[in-house]
């Protein structure tokens, strides 16, 4: 299990943070800015929960979870601030690998690169969004909740 709470991570060679294999895990309070790649990506790791955390200026995606080949069922996301990162806000499940069930609450997703929210077709079972700020846009299999506010 991993928890990670009140930290500042900035200027990573690679992503800001790389959990794997870690269920029922914890990441909160930290500002994750100006990596080499990712924000954060969760890989392999499920029931992982990411809350007020602030994501930013990262070279690729702000938040990326079961990407890679590595499914990460049931996260849990809110409260979170995603903005001007290089690629796409929030990424969930690529590459013929489902991470179904997530719950995605409450977060700003502003002046990203790419689109806000990229749900993978497979890992659009049992996902429920509500309550997010997005003005950059949905992908194309992504749910989109009545509940968001869009730029």
């Amino acid at each position: 299990r991993v928890a990670m709470s009140n930290n500042v991570v900035r200027d990573s060679a690679a992503h800001g943070v790389f959990v794997r294999g870690a269920d029922r895990g914890l990441v909160q309070n930290s500002i994750i800015h100006t990596s080499a790649d990712t924000g954060m990506t969760l890989r392999d790791s499920a029931d992982m929960q990411v809350v007020n955390n602030l994501l930013y200026a990262n070279a690729t995606d702000g938040l990326a979870v079961g990407t890679g080949g590595g499914a990460s069922p049931r996260p849990v996301v809110s409260n979170n601030t995603i903005y001007a990162n290089g690629a796409r806000g929030f990424v969930l499940g690529s590459g013929g690998v489902a991470s179904p069930g997530a719950r995605v609450f409450n977060n700003i997703v502003e002046a990203n690169a790419g689109i806000g929210f990229a749900v993978d077709r497979l890992s659009a079972e049992g996902f429920v969004a509500g309550f997010n700020v997005n003005s950059d846009g949905y992908g194309e299999d992504t749910p989109v909740s009545p509940f968001d506010l869009l730029g």
